[in-house]
């Protein structure tokens, strides 16, 4: 495939990559695609699922385009583990310019900075949060979830057929968190039913993201699915 080598340094430019950081084509074009999904999408859903296989950079991608398109609230990134977190924080300071980003992880007892571009959250953090939610909703007890008050410039998740494949719960927390864009990043084959209705239950990909509707379809499901995977 051919490039506007032109295009590109101007795309660098944007982007604060570091000097020894370069996009392959193919995280081009999917940054292109994801620039694209998030202005022009329509309004059943503005994101998706990055699907690109292990090692081709897929962190690397998202970052570029938060870069690209900056938002006045923080974008959320949901991450299983520490290890992962770890490696968002290590992308950052490795493939962009130094003061490019303000990132932090997410702390129950602080407010939310919004001048931070990013905010990391853990998995097992998140879980804490929607317990804290939904006491507070059933006005059992005076804990407020601070993390679903706000509107997110966009969520990410990552590794996101481990997270949301692995109960209908995790879906459904991720599918009350406030944002108009959400993206899941996955380098592992969605295969299973269970794991194709979660992704769908975060998108909020009507009406596919309905538990009922996968019951009423029965075997028919993943043909009726098809058309958006």
């Amino acid at each position: 495939m051919a490039t506007d080598s032109t295009g590109y340094d101007k795309m660098n430019e944007s982007l604060s990559l570091s000097p020894s950081t370069h996009l392959h084509v193919h995280q081009q074009a999917a940054m292109a695609w994801m620039l694209d999904r998030e202005t022009n999408g329509n309004e059943v859903l503005r994101g998706g699922i990055l699907a690109d296989g292990p090692g081709l950079g897929k962190t690397l991608t998202m970052l570029s385009v938060i870069q690209v398109r900056k938002s006045t609230q923080p974008t959320l990134v949901v991450v299983p583990n520490q290890i992962i977190a770890q490696q968002w924080l290590k992308d950052m300071s490795t493939h962009f310019a130094p003061s490019t980003w303000s990132a932090s992880m997410f702390n129950a007892s602080a407010p939310i900075d919004p001048s931070h571009r990013i905010v990391i959250i853990l998995m097992k953090d998140l879980t804490k949060e929607w317990h804290r939610r939904q006491s507070e909703l059933s006005e059992r007890g005076r804990s407020v979830s601070i993390l679903y008050h706000v509107t997110w410039g966009r969520i990410c998740v990552d590794e996101v057929q481990e997270i949301l494949g692995k109960s209908s719960l995790a879906a459904q927390m991720m599918h009350q968190l406030q944002s108009p864009i959400r993206w899941g990043l996955s380098g592992t084959p969605v295969s299973k039913v269970a794991d194709i209705a979660g992704v769908a239950h975060f998108l909020q990909l009507a009406p596919y993201d309905s538990s009922q509707w996968w019951r009423q379809q029965g075997p028919a499901a993943l043909l009726l699915i098809q058309p958006v995977l």
